[in-house]
């Protein structure tokens, strides 16, 4: 059986988190490396319960604004401790994302896809949304200072849209350029994993061109690993399920309204599960059901 990683971002419901884990830990042969968001406030006691669990290994080093390039380097530091180890795959997710498959399907699936990785992405330079995403990166955006979903949100929402504003009539462009977007959550082979790890070692200028975009963290990987040798062996699939529906949470948080479509579906990560009851229901289900 191939050895797998899972690498997971957290800021939040560390008791479910806490759960989640001690559920891989008994039912599937992975290990896991957690990055806790640093402007969380934790007590050590907490963490050291995450700790105590079997091959969870557990840090804490980057403050994580919504959007900042924070977000992928705490993934990037994650890969790089567990690349010594040398897995089959490297599962980056969220800490609200659940393994909503049994351990023989999760396990024959990777099986059957083995040398291929699972990443979305799209080439946005042919769509109509290419004008609007380009001053996603042409333009000086500071999401790594500012938290856009804080409690001063609109405060850094408008300062950001102004600021725009005044670098387009004074004609500043940044000389960046990128051609793919797509979720930051993905799952690597160890080829691709270690090629990406090489990359930000060879172009540091690259993670600094992530640096000043909104939201850089959607150009992340699919902009190395697409121009890459490794493109023709991306599925273009991040084998999560979830909803973007315009008439609930973008995501929506899931609840057991949702248990058969992810069921029905081809996906095996299911996201977003919160610890609120409602929520929680669903997590149940999909605990009694993989885990049975």
């Amino acid at each position: 059986m191939q050895k797998h990683a899972m690498l997971i971002t957290a800021y939040k419901d560390f008791d479910l988190l806490y759960d989640m884990l001690r559920i891989y830990t008994q039912e599937y042969d992975m290990d896991y490396y957690v990055h806790i968001d640093k402007k969380v406030q934790i007590e050590q006691a907490v963490i050291d319960r995450l700790r105590s669990l079997d091959n969870v290994t557990v840090i804490r080093k980057y403050r994580v604004n919504w959007g900042s390039y924070y977000h992928p380097l705490a993934f990037i530091d994650l890969m790089d401790m567990a690349a010594k180890k040398k897995y089959a795959y490297y599962h980056c997710i969220s800490a609200n994302t659940f393994v909503g498959r049994s351990k023989k399907e999760f396990y024959n699936f990777f099986d059957e896809n083995s040398g291929k990785s699972f990443m979305e992405y799209v080439y946005f330079k042919d769509t109509e949304s290419a004008k609007d995403l380009e001053a996603w990166y042409r333009y000086y955006h500071y999401p790594f200072l500012y938290d856009k979903k804080g409690k001063r949100a609109v405060l850094w929402n408008n300062f950001e849209m102004y600021f725009v504003q005044l670098q387009a009539a004074l004609g500043i462009r940044r000389r960046v350029n990128f051609d793919y977007k797509g979720y930051l959550y993905c799952h690597l082979t160890s080829e691709v994993a270690e090629y990406v790890l090489d990359y930000i070692r060879r172009n540091r200028s690259y993670v600094k061109g992530i640096k000043y975009c909104h939201v850089g963290e959607e150009f992340f990987f699919q902009n190395i690993v697409m121009h890459s040798m490794y493109a023709d062996k991306v599925i273009n699939d991040s084998l999560i399920y979830d909803d973007w529906s315009p008439h609930r949470e973008r995501p929506a948080i899931l609840d057991f309204g949702d248990y058969q479509g992810f069921w029905e579906s081809d996906k095996v990560f299911v996201r977003k599960i919160e610890d609120i009851p409602r929520s929680m229901e669903l997590f149940t289900a999909l605990r009694d059901r993989c885990c049975s």
